[in-house]
């Protein structure tokens, strides 16, 4: 069945950090000591770990302050190498384009720059009450594009995107060798190439 849609992956798929989110996450963690909240509380990630600490002490701050961050980590943050292209590359042959992110709105949108102008479909942690490794950001963007699962190719460059994608019934595609996909690429490039063959 010929792909009618790409759903991206933003961070170190379709741009590339300065700064890694292990650093970030490091300032985040000294930033809550500095401002004397207690540390993230356990969870699969980061993001689960400030909505526990927030629900447990009755405060929005963390999550703001982590925001924060974000937005300064989009700032320093790049298109990926031959992402533009490959964006525009989809456009021209009618295949939708979604991001689908656990960031926030603001540092999406800042990190994607003209990219956004590409992007049929933009999801991120503030418009789902779930996000990834969690299926139901996939399946929202899906039916916002009114294509189906097995029409669908995720890219994204960690477990969570792979387990997101497959729950959601779409082709995974894993960049950058960091987890296991249905397909496996090192360059953002290499997808049209897969793309033909899918």
């Amino acid at each position: 069945m010929p792909v009618k849609a790409v759903i991206f992956d933003l961070d170190d798929t379709l741009v590339e950090n300065r700064e890694s989110f292990s650093s970030m996450r490091e300032r985040y963690e000294r930033r809550l000591r500095e401002e004397g909240y207690p540390p993230p509380g356990e969870g699969p990630g980061l993001l689960e770990g400030v909505e526990e600490l927030c629900r447990r002490i009755g405060d929005s701050r963390p999550m703001k302050l982590l925001e924060e961050l974000e937005m300064e980590r989009a700032e320093t943050s790049s298109p990926g190498e031959g992402a533009e292209e490959l964006l525009r590359w989809l456009k021209e042959r009618g295949i939708k384009v979604g991001v689908v992110t656990r960031n926030s709105r603001r540092a999406a949108l800042r990190a994607l720059g003209p990219m956004a102008d590409l992007v049929d479909v933009l999801l991120t942690r503030d418009d789902t009450e779930v996000v990834k490794p969690h299926p139901g950001q996939i399946l929202r963007a899906l039916e916002i594009l009114g294509v189906r699962g097995e029409e669908c190719v995720v890219v994204g460059d960690y477990v969570y995107d792979v387990e997101a994608a497959r729950g959601a019934g779409c082709t995974a595609v894993c960049l950058g060798g960091r987890a296991k996909g249905d397909f496996n690429i090192e360059r953002l490039e290499e997808l049209k190439n897969l793309l033909q063959k899918i």
